[in-house]
């Protein structure tokens, strides 16, 4: 079969060569096999095998945890990033974690949790985001929440979960984005502070929380 294309190939060169046509010659380089251009068989089958491998990942049903417990952040635990290292380190070994956050900054590099998902919410109505908590657990239920908030969209996240399966609520304040940022609106934190059952915060002193507010100082481990 390539030896026929080839042959062709050489005949319209030579016709090409008589007429001059640019044309003609981009049909020939187009259509004449070079080797540079082939693949042999075994490296035709582990591109096969890779592509075959990469769908049955896609296809892999997520696990379905009982009562986890939901960590929340704002994106992937893992070691590219302080809180993910120290969220790590605190519950090394733990079993049965829910791991939600709500965006990707490390391309997906997801390295903690039984599950691992990511919800967004884009400003969306309140009852929007209960109905994308929803849809994002599936089956999975949760049985405590303990949100370390850093986007609007963790906050909004947590009180989801704590709201649909009726479950206790903690926070650590690692980085705050609500006394000396703008990233979480003051009505969102005043609604986690309500249901808030335990409050961690890294540090007390110069972060602007008043004396009548109950928290916990939890430094950052080293």
């Amino acid at each position: 079969m390539i030896g026929r294309i080839a042959a062709k190939a050489a005949e319209a060169g030579e016709a090409a060569r008589g007429c001059g046509s640019l044309k003609a010659w981009k049909i020939v380089s187009m259509a004449a096999p070079t080797h540079s251009h082939r693949d042999n068989p075994r490296e035709l089958a582990d591109k096969l095998n890779a592509m075959t491998a990469d769908g049955a990942r896609l296809l892999e049903p997520e696990p379905v945890l009982s009562g986890a417990d939901a960590i929340v952040t704002h994106v992937e635990v893992c070691g590219c990033h302080g809180v993910g290292r120290l969220v790590q380190m605190l519950f090394d070994g733990e079993p049965n974690i829910l791991s939600i956050r709500s965006a990707n900054l490390y391309g997906g590099r997801q390295e903690f949790g039984g599950l691992g998902l990511c919800v967004a919410h884009e400003d969306k109505s309140r009852d929007a985001v209960f109905c994308r908590v929803l849809e994002a657990v599936g089956q999975t239920t949760v049985k405590r929440v303990l949100c370390i908030p850093y986007f609007a969209d963790d906050v909004r996240t947590a009180l989801a979960l704590r709201e649909i399966f009726g479950v206790p609520l903690r926070t650590y304040i690692m980085d705050d984005q609500n006394v000396c940022a703008d990233g979480i609106p003051d009505d969102l934190m005043r609604e986690l502070a309500g249901v808030r059952q335990l409050e961690l915060v890294v540090r007390a002193a110069g972060n602007g929380i008043t004396s009548d507010e109950a928290y916990w100082i939890h430094p950052v481990l080293r």
